[in-house]
């Protein structure tokens, strides 16, 4: 299990104070099937309007925190689907009502990113 709070360091100092970065494949290591963070808060809210519900997810965070998870995103489209075709972000936040964040990138034209509520285990 690895935090992500180190995911792709390499990358992340790159992009300090940079406009704009060129990356490639060979850039993005493989991902680690999972991952824990107590830096991203995901929080549902609800909105009715008339007859109609709206799901909404807010998600709270720093900005380094979302770029290191867009490049786990983004690192699990690019490899190998066989070895680990599901990432798991493991939510460790205690005001969190998501626990989990599922990555799952074994076909390019279907990349879902499923959320779990309950309790999750390592």
């Amino acid at each position: 299990m690895e935090n992500l709070a180190h995911a792709y360091d390499d990358i992340i100092a790159q992009m300090h104070g940079a406009e704009y970065i060129e990356l490639d494949v060979a850039d993005f290591a493989q991902p680690a099937p999972v991952y824990t963070t107590d830096r991203l808060l995901v929080k549902k809210r609800q909105h009715q309007w008339s007859a109609y519900r709206l799901d909404q997810l807010v998600f709270v965070a720093e900005g380094t925190v979302l770029r290191r998870l867009a490049l786990v995103m983004a690192a699990a489209l690019i490899h190998d689907k066989k070895r680990d075709p599901l990432i798991k972000i493991v939510l460790t936040h205690p005001e969190s009502d998501i626990r989990a964040l599922f990555i799952d990138a074994r076909f390019h034209n279907d990349f879902r990113l499923d959320i779990f509520e309950g309790k999750t285990q390592l």
